[in-house]
């Protein structure tokens, strides 16, 4: 297993998002609790529905994923601690959910997340050389079940891109041959090309302190967006990009191979048909100023107005700093 930096950026990392990247949520009165709570209560019907509902959802690179907020609700309990209770009984209530669907994919997929999470549970927090022989061979037998879990959910359906999404961040995790995690990403984007959850899994462990070396996943993104070509192409390469800069914050320009002004392409086309547009508006906003170009972060920020989003700026300070610095026009970053 190779060591890591940061134990969350395999996992949550690639789950997480700025409020620009927001995926379509459920209805708004269903939240994870209500979610638990028909897991718990055994209303395995009700979940079926809901799963094959947001299933039914037509995604594209500029529309979310419901079934992922429906998954991703399952991947643990509502309070996931190191151990037995409450991670055993929320395994046994998904093999409970497997066992009552046996020809549905998506309680398998829920399963398989869930030993993914719990794995990292066992594993903790620590650097690599701090994990105790316990955690190490928790961390591989439950990342096995998970493999095991997925790979029969395939059986039964090979046409859903969150079952490969999800096996991609196994595969890694378990350091399979590079062939085998080839093909299950190349799956994935054969059962959907849009899910972008395949490209920030693969972006993410392209990174050198897992299994690249510089420059790899800025290539990927742009063989990625060369291949879809056009102004998708130029939203896919934003995309990927913009999810990878958690790892460097403002000095993301200058520790990358990125090319900002294919990213300006890219936020440009999504706003023409964003769901958030105030989202995208301070994504955009934010890269053009770490970028330098001042022009365009100062019709941005008009735009904007006091509109400004925390999980963006993180604080109303930064954001007028920011403001303050593309209104001078004369001055240095």
């Amino acid at each position: 297993m190779k060591p890591v930096i940061l134990i969350i950026l395999s996992l949550v990392c690639c789950r997480l998002v700025s409020a620009a990247e927001d995926e379509e949520t459920l209805p708004a009165k269903l939240t994870k609790k209500d979610v638990l709570q028909l897991l718990r209560t055994k209303q395995f019907d009700e979940l079926d529905r809901l799963a094959a509902q947001f299933a039914l959802k037509v995604p594209s690179l500029t529309a979310g994923y419901s079934l992922y907020n429906l998954i991703g609700y399952l991947r643990s309990p509502s309070s996931a601690k190191t151990g037995g209770e409450p991670w055993t009984e929320h395994i046994k209530l998904l093999d409970s959910w497997v066992a009552h669907s046996p020809k549905s994919v998506y309680p398998r997929i829920a399963l398989g997340g869930a030993y993914v999470n719990w794995a990292w549970s066992a594993r903790g927090g620590e650097y690599a050389d701090q994990v105790t022989k316990e955690g190490w061979d928790l961390f591989a037998q439950r990342l096995g079940k998970a493999n095991t879990i997925l790979s029969d959910a395939e059986k039964i359906s090979s046409g859903r891109s969150e079952l490969y999404s999800e096996w991609l961040t196994v595969a890694y995790a378990l350091d399979l041959p590079r062939e085998r995690i080839e093909e299950i990403f190349g799956k994935g984007r054969a059962a959907d090309r849009d899910d972008l959850r395949l490209y920030y899994v693969k972006a993410r462990f392209l990174l050198p302190r897992w299994y690249g070396k510089p420059g790899d996943w800025e290539t990927f993104a742009a063989r990625m967006a060369d291949e879809r070509g056009g102004s998708d192409g130029d939203v896919l390469y934003m995309q990927i990009s913009r999810r990878q800069a958690v790892t460097e914050g403002d000095d993301f320009f200058k520790n990358s191979r990125i090319s900002y002004e294919r990213m300006k392409k890219g936020f440009e086309s999504r706003l023409r048909n964003a769901s958030d547009e105030l989202g995208e508006l301070n994504s955009f906003c934010y890269f053009a100023c770490i970028a330098g170009d001042r022009s365009t972060a100062r019709l941005l920020f008009q735009r904007i107005d006091s509109k400004w989003r925390k999980s963006q700026w993180k604080n109303e300070g930064r954001f007028e700093k920011w403001r303050r610095w593309a209104e001078e026009s004369g001055a240095s970053k």
